[in-house]
């Protein structure tokens, strides 16, 4: 049988510097630790910020509507749940930036929350399937969902950036400004945006009950005291106006429904520190504060004059310690402690649409209710040759 050698003769003339060497994608979310995704014997699939700009996403849940495995609930442009392993709402954790969005207040079933992190904001969106609970909590029971937000340690990342985008079948648009500066160990990030969504324009029309209007805003600012030591600030706001319902199977029960408002703020600080001590190798504290304010104004097919209007804040504190040691080179611990605590703020007045009178009535939870919740983890990686083994506890 006769052999070609032409293409070994091509492939002898091409340089190193000319092959393409494939850069491993490296993920957090699954044990916490930076691993390459392919050596994590867990299903994770990793959405990169280049993907969310090709496909033009204007929304965060659109950014997972196209990842295997994940169906996205999306009956309205303010909403949209992912649901994982045949999990939605309070049974998916959803993080920002390993901070916790989920509160003691989240529905069962799908919810808009999500939908209120910016998706101009994130670099990449890590989903970890299936239980994750011996780190993150009870919540992670079909999988995490880590939104990391853009990485401003890069010194070529600089500059100022617009973006404005346009749909017609809607008449919606996005006007959004970035401004990126390094000075020295310091680097920061500042940018803010509005958006506008008209009702959608269909086959048969003009859709109503679509439309909505929103800003938002953000800030990072970093500093390195050394190749060891760096401190995070973050601060995140975004508040949508008249955002409308449209989610039940059965229509014509509400004349109105609407969320307005719907806030998210979230503030965090965050120390990291490697290489403290031989059996001590990386050390992370986070300070967060999260607030999310929900307003809800809804008139019933059955009471025409009467609008039940709903305003519920959550504040939540939280505190996470997570420290990583080496036993040896085949042995990586992983352990800390989260600690989170909600106060709750209801209340709830229907207003008689014929005379305008108001009135208090019993709210949706409890006004002044307190919540809290504790976590210890510890997460042990060790090699067994031929396997790979990950233990842990909570």
């Amino acid at each position: 049988m006769e052999q070609n050698s032409e293409p070994n003769a091509v492939t002898s003339h091409i340089s190193d510097s000319e092959k393409v060497y494939p850069i491993p994608q490296m993920v957090i979310s699954a044990t916490r630790s930076e691993r390459d995704i392919f050596e994590i014997p867990r299903e994770v699939i990793m959405v990169q910020q280049r993907q969310v700009e090709n496909n033009a996403v204007r929304f965060t849940p659109d950014a997972l509507s196209e990842a295997p495995s994940i169906l996205v609930q999306k009956t309205n442009y303010g909403a949209g749940a992912p649901v994982i392993r045949g999990l939605i709402g309070n049974q998916v954790l959803i993080m920002v930036d390993g901070v916790r969005l989920n509160n003691s207040t989240f529905r069962l079933g799908p919810n808009q929350y999500l939908n209120t992190v910016s998706p101009y904001l994130i670099d990449r969106i890590e989903v970890v399937e299936g239980p994750g609970s011996v780190l993150y909590g009870s919540d992670a029971l079909g999988g995490t969902v880590n939104l990391i937000t853009r990485d401003i340690k890069n010194p070529q990342v600089s500059g100022l950036r617009l973006l404005t985008t346009l749909s017609s079948a809607d008449w919606s648009g996005v006007n959004r400004i970035d401004y990126a500066k390094h000075f020295g160990h310091l680097s920061m990030n500042i940018g803010g945006g509005y958006r506008k969504q008209e009702d959608l324009r269909g086959g048969q029309g003009i859709q109503p009950s679509t439309g909505f209007s929103g800003y938002e805003g953000d800030m990072k600012v970093r500093y390195a005291f050394n190749d060891q030591n760096e401190i995070t600030a973050s601060y995140q706001l975004t508040e949508y106006k008249n955002v409308p319902r449209t989610d039940k199977i059965s229509s014509g029960d509400d004349k109105k429904y609407l969320y307005n408002p719907q806030r998210r703020e979230l503030s965090y600080l965050s120390y990291d520190v490697s290489g403290v001590s031989d059996f001590l190798q990386l050390m992370k504290v986070t300070l967060s504060f999260n607030r999310q304010v929900e307003g809800r104004e809804e008139i019933t097919t059955k009471k025409p004059k009467l609008e039940t209007r709903d305003m519920d804040e959550i504040q939540t504190l939280g505190v996470s310690v997570e420290l990583h040691s080496l036993l040896d080179s085949q042995n990586h611990l992983t352990y800390g402690f989260e600690w989170y605590s909600d106060k709750v703020s209801s209340r709830r007045d229907t207003v008689n649409l014929t005379n305008n009178k108001s009135g208090a009535v019993k709210p949706q939870f409890p006004d002044g209710t307190r919540y809290q919740t504790f976590g210890a983890f510890l997460q042990h990686q060790f090699t067994l040759n031929p396997f790979y083994v990950i233990a842990g506890l909570r």
